[in-house]
């Protein structure tokens, strides 16, 4: 066999396998890229205007529910979320790291 003709077989072989897998496992998404902008801006809203943190949570599951179902209907994965991390931390910027009320 030729070198050419293996590299091409090889290659053709690659790009099979590789279009297996993506077919066989949906695409991962986050919420925010299933949103529109109003739908992010929305979201933020109700999340500032929350009093407590019983009713963020309520709003982050509802979201989460709405953008589960939304990435079912394209054949996608919604990430997971993550109940230790329920929005921005103290991050690099100023300030970071200090105990603010």
């Amino acid at each position: 066999m030729s070198a050419t003709r293996f590299r091409t077989t090889l290659v053709a072989l690659l790009v099979a396998c590789a279009g297996s897998l993506a077919a066989a496992e949906p695409a991962t998404v986050t919420a925010d890229q299933l949103m529109t902008a109003e739908e992010r801006t929305e979201q933020r809203n109700r999340m500032r205007a929350a009093r407590t943190e019983d009713e963020r949570a309520a709003i982050r599951a509802e979201n989460h529910q709405r953008m589960s179902e939304r990435a079912a209907a394209r054949g996608q994965v919604l990430t997971p979320v993550n109940p230790q991390s329920p929005g921005a931390g103290a991050g690099r910027g100023p300030g970071a790291g200090r105990n603010r009320p």
